[in-house]
């Protein structure tokens, strides 16, 4: 099933285990020797977008090669894309981190967590 996009990669796969966002406002705690910690804002940080998706050989015929296509596009792209998740176009967005988990005992599995970083 198709989870959703970003700029010319499709997600093709068996489920989508979690999608979060994270806002940071930008406030820092400045711990002090002596009295209460101060706050000071250091300046709005960009959103992140955590996605996790499972690959799997029933619904991907190549779970492994599905995984690496992603990766591979990743690195071969510099510039942001549009993320779209369903139906719903989150703007655009630079891919900072991909962790990959595989399992292979009955069925061989591929569990993509993806961290976007959204760009002004």
């Amino acid at each position: 099933m198709q989870i959703g996009s970003f700029g010319t990669l499709v997600f093709y796969a068996y489920e989508l285990m979690g999608l979060s966002k994270e806002y940071d406002m930008g406030y820092k705690q400045i711990p002090k020797i002596s009295g209460a910690t101060a706050i000071q804002k250091l300046g709005d940080r960009p959103s992140v977008i955590r996605l996790q998706i499972r690959y799997n050989d029933v619904y991907n015929a190549n779970p492994r090669a599905a995984a690496t296509n992603v990766v591979n596009y990743a690195k071969t792209t510099t510039t942001p894309q549009a993320l779209i998740i369903g139906t719903q176009n989150y703007g655009n967005f630079v891919i900072s981190n991909i962790r990959v988990a595989e399992q292979n005992y009955f069925r061989i599995r591929v569990d993509l967590d993806i961290e976007f970083l959204e760009v002004a």
